[in-house]
């Protein structure tokens, strides 16, 4: 919702005063508000989450904060995202979860990461769905630039374009060592095209 809808609100009908209360339609009210709140509300509820999971589970409580920490990345706010990513490196590190904490934070993960960013496995392809392969550059920010992006099969060019726009617009869990967010050049990876 936040990152689709923008609000513009365009008026239905209008008193005959200047400055007069314009119309809008109850259910677009509502959207806007819950933009407007969208960031803090988020916010709220993953520190709640954190508030909540148990010390003991170091990896459960590493994970929420890995999701607070790309929240405030997805929104805009890298200092508080570098904090929570700190937070997660300490206490994978502490757990003795060294393999975790480089799957999670070793390389650029293109935000939300939450699986809609689909990459084929290895033997997949051109078979069946759209593929394209791109590769670019992620800064330090969590930006990619340098984009370069083709189809796999020549008859899928054209959606090569939305794939590199897309790319461009796209926020990115910066890649950390020790701690300090590192840009990352040339990554090679290959996404599916859905209509």
């Amino acid at each position: 919702l936040l990152d689709r809808y923008e609000p513009t609100v365009e008026p239905m009908g209008q008193t005959g005063m200047p400055g007069g209360w314009e119309e809008v339609d109850a259910g677009q009210r509502r959207l806007e508000t819950l933009q407007r709140n969208a960031l803090a509300r988020g916010r709220t509820l993953l520190d709640e989450l954190i508030q909540r999971t148990p010390p003991a589970q170091g990896e459960e409580l590493a994970d929420a904060w890995l999701e607070l920490g790309d929240w405030n990345q997805w929104n805009d706010r890298p200092q508080q995202a570098l904090a929570a990513y700190g937070e997660v490196a300490r206490l994978l590190r502490g757990a003795g979860l060294d393999d975790l904490l480089q799957q999670w934070l070793g390389q650029p993960v293109e935000l939300p990461a939450n699986g809609a960013f689909w990459q084929p496995r290895a033997g997949q392809g051109a078979t069946g769905p759209v593929v394209v392969q791109a590769s670019y550059d992620v800064s330090a920010a969590g930006r990619a630039s340098n984009v370069e992006v083709s189809a796999l099969v020549s008859d899928n060019a054209g959606k090569a374009g939305k794939v590199r726009r897309g790319l461009v617009q796209t926020r990115f869990r910066p890649s950390l060592v020790n701690g300090e967010p590192q840009a990352r050049t040339r990554l090679s990876r290959q996404y599916e095209v859905l209509d």
